[in-house]
Formats: C-alpha cells, structure tokens, sequence
C-alpha cells in the first residue's frame, strides 16, 4: 500500500510539471455610432387666432425632444424650403397664409434628451385681408448627424 502511495504522489508530480497551462487573448472593441433620433413623433404649433382687427405679427411656439451620440454634431432641417405656408381648408380655389419659422438648426450634442424649440410667426401683412377659414400646413423635420 506504501508503494501505492508514493507512486500516486510521483505520478502527480510529473503530471503537474509535464503539462503547462496555455494562454489566450480576446481583443473586445466596440463602436459607437453617431446617431440621431427625434423622441417627438408629432407635436402641434397652433397659433393664437389671427384678427385682422388687431394690428401686429401673431406668434406661436412648440418643442421636439430629440437625441444624439454624445459629441456628435447636428443638423436639423425642414421640408419648408424656407417658405413654409399654410392653405386653407375648405375655400375653392384655396387661400394661403405665409409664417415664419425659427430654431436652431446645428449643434453639438450632449448625449442627453435634448429640447429644439420651434417659434413660428405670422405678419401682419400676411393675414389681415385673408378669408376666414381654418388654414394648416405640416412641417417634417429631420435631424442628421
């Protein structure tokens, strides 16, 4: 039995030095892309009633949340071609009412839940010899990075 021992202990010795232990590395990389998504699907700008009584601009405003890869920066347009208009809704032939908009088209962003503030506006000019009716538009906005 004592043989038995001492030949299990030297069997362990050299199994132990007779096999060395191999190695390997995996190299983990990711990257981050920059990318830009509006959180806002719809959101309305109603202005205040336009009166032709009252002489002045008429104003409105609304928000889109938005968010980009931290440090990206943006771009944000609109399919208004600069002269965004809104028509009437039930006169024949249609009417139209320019407005003006504005916000801040560019920008560096900060990873978080962002705010772009739209305000628009209506001259005076533009609405004080229109017809009465309910006049509307929509406004698509895109944010590129």
């Amino acid at each position: 039995m004592k043989k038995i021992l001492v030949l299990a202990a030297a069997m362990a010795m050299f199994a132990s030095s007779a096999f060395a232990a191999g190695t390997a590395t995996v190299d983990v990389s990711a990257t981050v892309v920059g990318s830009c998504v509006f959180n806002t699907a719809n959101a309305t700008l109603a202005f205040p009633f336009l009166d032709a009584t009252v002489v002045g601009p008429v104003a409105g405003s609304t928000s889109l949340d938005f968010q980009c890869a931290s440090g990206v920066s943006f771009t944000i347009s609109d399919d208004t071609g600069g002269a965004p208009v809104m028509t009437s809704t039930t006169l024949a032939p249609a009417q139209t009412i320019p407005y003006s908009l504005n916000y801040t088209a560019t920008g560096t962003a900060s990873g978080l839940n962002e705010t772009l503030v739209v305000n628009a506006s209506v001259a005076y000019a533009d609405f004080q010899n229109a017809w009465v009716d309910t006049y509307t538009d929509t406004v698509v906005f895109t944010i590129n990075p």
